[in-house]
């Protein structure tokens, strides 16, 4: 392989363009540095075992895994239109018919992690959904990532991910929950973004945005959009405070929107 420019950063991590010498294949390749520290090696081995069992049309399929003294090597897809935060900016925002073409596919995909895989995504964001040359839904940066447990009570385990996209219990912490639900709000998040280009949780103070988000105080949706009852329904379902209450990806599926 060949390595090209950088297109991406991550808290130990960069990814770069580069394509395979042998047909010219463009690929994204995941550089993590190696670490001393047992837990990072240990998330390091938990992303790529994750990852390369994951076989869905709307997720990014590694190629090839290889390892240095400096660092592991993830090839995977390269996605040419890059990821939906600069689609989205681009486009400012979203008709509901434009949004559904890109969220049904990415509920798609969080459906097959949550039922067939059994894993949790854990930092679903717009800067995690791609979108490749024919503009197809790719979820991609299983970093976060975990099999799924009956409750989630430690610290570690509910922590991580984009505190714009965190769950309230995420943030509260402690909850005893099923990890799934936490995918549903971020899911909701995107949905709201799409057809608002904004986040509907926003604040330059952590302390703030933590508190707007446990209480709920997200920004009302402007009337000038004309969105249809089925999409506010949906968007109320995967935003629902109680977690108990929030959708799951199937029901997603299914609803009227």
């Amino acid at each position: 392989y060949v390595f090209d420019k950088i297109i991406g950063y991550g808290g130990f991590s960069t990814v770069r363009k580069g394509y395979r010498i042998s047909d010219g294949q463009k690929v994204a390749v995941k550089i993590i540095k190696k670490s001393a520290d047992d837990d990072d090696q240990i998330r390091t081995e938990r992303e790529i075992n994750i990852w390369k069992s994951l076989e869905h049309p709307n997720i990014v399929k590694v190629q090839n895994v290889l390892e240095t003294d400096y660092a592991t090597y993830i090839v995977a897809d390269y996605c040419a239109n890059g990821h939906l935060l600069d689609f989205v900016h681009s486009k400012t925002k979203l008709s509901e018919p434009e949004a559904k073409k890109i969220f049904v596919p990415l509920v798609r995909a969080i459906a097959y992690l949550h039922n067939q895989a059994k894993v949790c995504h854990k930092d679903i964001k717009l800067e995690n959904v791609l979108l490749d040359e024919c503009n197809t839904v790719k979820l991609c940066d299983f970093g976060l990532a975990m099999a799924q447990q009956p409750s989630m009570k430690s610290d570690s385990e509910v922590a991580g991910g984009s505190l714009a996209y965190a769950s309230p219990e995420q943030i509260r912490s402690g909850t005893a929950l099923g990890c799934p639900k936490t995918d549903i709000w971020s899911l909701g998040i995107v949905l709201y973004a799409l057809v608002s280009g904004q986040l509907p949780f926003t604040d330059s103070y952590a302390g703030r945005l933590q508190e707007k988000i446990v209480s709920g105080q997200l920004e009302p949706l402007p009337n000038s959009l004309n969105l249809s009852p089925e999409f506010h329904s949906l968007l109320n379902g995967c935003l629902s405070m109680n977690p108990l209450e929030r959708f799951s990806a199937d029901q997603i599926l299914s609803s009227s929107w």
